[in-house]
């Protein structure tokens, strides 16, 4: 029995090598670098994965006892894991634009384009496109397109069976591969190149019919989500390419039967118009084209989707109106020296959506040239940049609250310093009487003291963001803590004219927490409200249990918060008045550091105002537990 399955294999091997071209010593050099003999398994996997590969010399088979599982070359997962790169949208739209044309200009060489496109934009060292096919009866996938370092492969087969593009077939979905040889019989040019492969379906009809793939051939080359994301939107394309391509096969054959008549012509003409406004309908991102005057003659209907306008409100230059009022005098300028010069327009501007927020969008629009060198039209591609606008606006701010900290620090720091200066100047060269050196002693005591209080408050949010800052926990009255704070601001209250107002209710539970901060935190409200109350104001301070919390409510008459600044009063070196306007001292810091210490506390802290001369409230909410430190 054992001798018949030999001899079965045996004939098997014999007739797949005499269909593939291979001889009996290149078979024997095979087994020779195995160090084994064909058994039935790897005599099979050998013969068939050199079907179709007559280009390919030498075939890698990892033996069944050094063979991976399918899954444990599988890293899919990792796309997910890995730290992705930033989009270039601008890179990517223009790939897009010029995938688009050239299907409008050269269709036959478009998977090839496309190939190129997915090599360059994921910055891969070799990419492809693998179309399913049968060849005598077997299944197999043929190379069609190939770029980069495998570009000599091209046209190239290999069995459904023995290929990792049979698995993503197979599963119908994404497939990151590492060192694929150790479970896949590999030619040999090929096995000893291979880190990652990522391969992506692509569809007709709704069934996965090829795939498309990128290849690093370092191991420091690896692919993360971003690529994913790129070769997704390509796969899409691959499908209507492959769809127009099969389509224009059986046109030219129909053509030749025909003739190509004149009306048979103006048919094709037709069916490539419809294929393009296919591929143009298919596209995610937002696609027009507009005519040599720069009058819109097409939108796809994702415009539609999100401006909730229709092609006869947009078409010409109906455009305009749903751009953000800022941007429009600017896009019209940029649009008309495109048309004038023939220069590609690359824009970022807002387009109002149909609830009538506004989002960021990148903008690239190319010529279409005929023979000649003459613009006949324009196609342009706008893809949604939102979240990296607002994340640059949101590092802008950033930096301009360093700036403005900066500028307040110097000052702050130099108006006491000034006094110390002036004063002990003042005591070097001159004598003084009795009395105005301890004035002067005085004045240089009250400024040092409020340096040391702004080093004091950036080193406690120093140690809060660093997380150094460490609670003493204890049993703290609230009660107590509060009234000795409101004493310690009394005389400032006093001497503005404030009226300040108390209702405490009875019984305050105790809570745990470091009393030094808590009073901190009670301090640093009050001391803001008389700061921001104008003269003869009203402070109140309320303070009562409620739902297993402490609630502390510091209310004034005072300045007030405007409505767009509301969202920042917590924030670090955030202030309402900056610059030359700025009518009270500080740094911005006291706010932000109540908020730290109240959550390192459990609690939350609150903020609200009617205007800017409503006056303005705050809310902090400790919990009644014990908390640990």
């Amino acid at each position: 029995m054992q001798r018949s399955r030999q001899a079965a294999v045996r004939r098997l091997t014999a007739k797949v090598c005499q269909k593939c071209g291979l001889t009996a010593p290149s078979l024997r050099r095979f087994r020779s670098r195995h160090h084994s003999p064909v058994s039935q398994s790897s005599g099979i996997r050998s013969a068939r994965s050199a079907f179709g590969k007559r280009s390919l010399t030498e075939i890698h088979l990892p033996n069944d006892e050094n063979r991976l599982p399918l899954e444990s070359v599988i890293t899919t997962p990792m796309l997910r894991r890995r730290a992705s790169r930033a989009p270039d949208f601008a890179a990517e739209n223009a790939a897009l634009v010029f995938l688009m044309s050239e299907m409008g200009t050269s269709p036959t060489t478009i998977l090839q384009t496309l190939a190129d496109t997915a090599l360059k934009v994921c910055r891969a060292d070799s990419a492809g496109i693998s179309l399913l096919e049968k060849e005598d009866g077997l299944p197999l996938f043929r190379w069609h397109a190939v770029a980069g370092g495998w570009s000599p492969f091209i046209g190239s087969t290999m069995p459904r069976d023995m290929s990792p593009c049979g698995v993503v077939i197979d599963r119908d979905s994404v497939l990151l591969l590492e060192r694929p040889e150790r479970h896949f019989p590999m030619p040999e040019e090929l096995s000893r190149s291979i880190a990652e492969v990522l391969l992506i379906p692509f569809h007709w009809e709704g069934e996965p019919v090829g795939t498309i793939w990128v290849v690093s051939h370092e191991e420091s080359r690896q692919f993360d989500g971003e690529d994913e994301r790129i070769m997704s939107s390509l796969a899409r394309f691959a499908s209507v390419a492959h769809q127009t391509l099969s389509s224009l096969n059986r046109e030219k054959a129909r053509l030749e039967e025909e003739r190509q008549s004149e009306a048979t012509i103006q048919r094709s003409i037709a069916a490539s118009e419809q294929r393009l406004r296919f591929v143009l309908d298919s596209m995610p991102q937002k696609v027009f084209t507009a005519d040599t005057s720069g009058s819109v003659t097409y939108l796809n209907p994702q415009w539609t989707e999100f401006t909730g306008l229709t092609f006869e409100q947009i078409r010409d230059w109906g455009w305009t109106q749903f751009i953000h009022p800022d941007d429009v005098d600017e896009n019209i300028r940029v649009w008309k020296r495109s048309i004038e010069t023939g220069e590609p327009l690359l824009f970022d501007h807002r387009f109002r959506r149909a609830d009538g927020e506004y989002f960021w969008h990148s903008s690239r629009v190319l010529p279409i040239r005929d023979v000649d060198g003459r613009i006949t039209m324009w196609i342009g591609s706008n893809s949604l940049i939102d979240e990296v606008m607002k994340t640059k606006e949101a590092l802008e701010e950033a930096s301009r609250r360093k700036d403005e900290f900066l500028a307040t620090l110097s000052h702050e720091l130099r108006t006491p310093m000034t006094s110390i200066l002036g004063w002990t100047a003042l005591m070097m060269m001159t004598s003084l009487d009795d009395q105005t050196q301890r004035d002067g002693i005085a004045s240089i005591h009250r400024s040092a003291l409020v340096q040391a209080e702004l080093i004091d408050d950036m080193l406690d949010v120093a140690r809060v963001v660093t997380g150094k800052l460490h609670l003493v926990i204890e049993q703290a009255d609230l009660e107590t803590l509060v009234r000795a704070a409101i004493a310690v601001v009394a005389p400032a209250a006093k001497a503005k004219k404030l009226e300040i107002e108390v209702e405490f209710e009875s019984p305050i539970p105790p809570v745990s927490g470091d009393a030094t901060r808590l009073q901190q935190i009670t301090w640093n409200l009050l001391s803001n409200a008389v700061k921001f109350t104008p003269m003869g104001g009203r402070i109140s301070v309320r303070l009562f249990s409620e739902d297993a919390f402490v609630h502390l409510v510091v209310r004034d008459s005072g300045i007030g918060i405007r409505p767009d600044f509301l969202p920042y009063a917590f924030d670090r070196f955030a202030q309402q008045d900056v610059g030359a306007s700025r009518r009270n001292s500080g740094l911005g810091i006291g706010l932000a550091l109540v908020k730290q210490l109240v959550e390192l506390h459990g609690g939350t802290v609150r903020a609200s105002s009617e205007g800017e001369g409503q006056g303005s409230e705050f809310t902090v909410s400790l919990p009644v537990r014990d908390i640990q430190p």
